[in-house]
């Protein structure tokens, strides 16, 4: 079982700053007859060519589980992030974000029916960058590097606790293209994320190490419509397909592919702070559930 967040809800952020800067750039430009959005906050301090500094601080509760098995399992995580974006030149953008956070897990290996729990810490860092070719169109890069510690027991023998610890990273790029429209902000995202990581077992556990990985392609399709002066709301569904994946050793076999419907709300409480909260869940996966949530702070200076 690899420790530490869900490589799903990693990756789910990471695609969060990606797409969260590719529309900050939009809104810069006027690609049609349509108004373009008003940028939230006010112009603000520049550093050489870096300018339209944001600085977000995000807490999240994930939750992933499975129904209807004979291997049930249960993560819940809490994590808490600061990120930083901003934009470089008229049509360059880029994001840097470090995230802690804790996790529990219930589960069952396959390669044994026993009662499994985990309780990890984990932390990480993520690092976006992109660039506007043509007015509406961005092209861009993500990656990240996560660390996670584990202590679990076994239902048998509940005072004998056990330790782990493991490495992930990730690296992907993506192509958004945005649209004015009467509605509001049209954006569609292409991405793919290519994850992997290891993890090792206190002396004696079989195996005393594993390996794992994965390629996801995402297809993202957000509205982001200003309902008063201050108030945004933003929906949006995205499509998730495994294109590649070598599994972690005990772990379940899980979906191909599934969709994520998501929704957010943003309330301007001043010109230079605003307050931001999310849900995702998704949809068509008859292997796993998932409920996220975050809410937070985003400063502009």
């Amino acid at each position: 079982m690899k420790s530490g967040l869900s490589s799903w809800a990693v990756i789910a952020a990471t695609m969060a700053m990606a797409l969260s800067g590719t529309a900050e750039a939009g809104q810069k430009y006027d690609f049609s007859m349509v108004k373009p959005l008003v940028p939230v906050g006010t112009p603000g301090f520049e550093l050489g060519p870096f300018h339209d500094f944001k600085l977000r601080v995000t807490a999240g509760y994930n939750h992933t589980w499975r129904t209807g098995s004979d291997t049930p399992m249960d993560r819940r995580a809490r994590d808490l992030s600061l990120g930083l974006d901003f934009r470089v030149g008229d049509q360059g953008f880029a994001a840097i974000s470090g995230q802690i956070g804790r996790e529990n897990v219930d589960t069952q290996p396959v390669d044994f029916p026993l009662d499994l729990t985990n309780s990890n810490t984990f932390r990480g860092i993520d690092v976006m960058a992109g660039y506007m070719i043509v007015p509406g169109i961005s092209l861009g890069l993500v990656g990240g590097y996560g660390h996670a510690n584990a202590a679990y027991v076994f239902a048998f023998d509940p005072a004998n606790e056990l330790d782990s610890s493991g490495n992930s990273r990730r690296f992907g790029g993506f192509a958004n293209a945005m649209v004015p429209t009467s509605l509001g902000l049209l954006s569609g995202t292409v991405a793919i994320v290519r994850s992997s990581g290891s993890q090792d077992y206190d002396p004696g556990n079989i195996p005393p190490s594993t390996d794992w990985s994965n390629t996801l392609g995402v297809v993202d399709v957000t509205l982001t419509h200003p309902l008063t002066e201050t108030v945004t709301l933003k929906g949006g569904v995205s499509y998730s397909r495994i294109l590649a994946e070598t599994a972690a050793a005990g772990s379940i076999e899980r979906d191909d592919d599934w969709f994520t419907l998501k929704g957010g709300l943003l309330v301007d409480i001043s010109s230079t702070l605003q307050w931001q909260a999310n849900a995702s869940t998704w949809l068509g996966n008859d292997t796993n559930r998932n409920l996220r949530v975050t809410t937070g702070f985003t400063y502009r200076f």
